[in-house]
């Protein structure tokens, strides 16, 4: 389990490789990055500064090591599109597509 209680954060690179390392998140909603990176499937995003709600999900993920287990596999194959030589990709493609001036 990997919980980050900021009240604001960016796209940190932390969330990432923790779900890389089959942690499950347990955030709160205070970035639209999170949105698009955690699923229900995959980890918990709580209702900003809702603690009674941060500890539930904690709770929840300590009491049940077979759904500890299957978020974190989950988490891992989420940030997959997030590897080396997926994003080196992105920017390749990105590039060739760009016309020169």
């Amino acid at each position: 389990m990997f919980v980050l209680p900021s009240y604001s954060e960016g796209f940190g690179m932390v969330l990432l490789e923790a779900m890389a390392n089959n942690c499950v998140p347990v955030v709160f909603d205070n970035s639209a990055v999170f949105n698009d990176i955690i699923s229900e499937e995959c980890g918990f995003i709580v209702p900003d500064l809702d603690a009674d709600a941060f500890i539930n999900a904690c709770d929840l993920l300590i009491s049940n090591e077979d759904l500890l287990l299957k978020m974190g596999q989950n988490a891992k194959q989420t940030v997959s599109r997030f590897s080396m030589s997926d994003v080196y990709n992105q920017w390749c493609k990105l590039f060739n597509e760009l016309e020169v001036v």
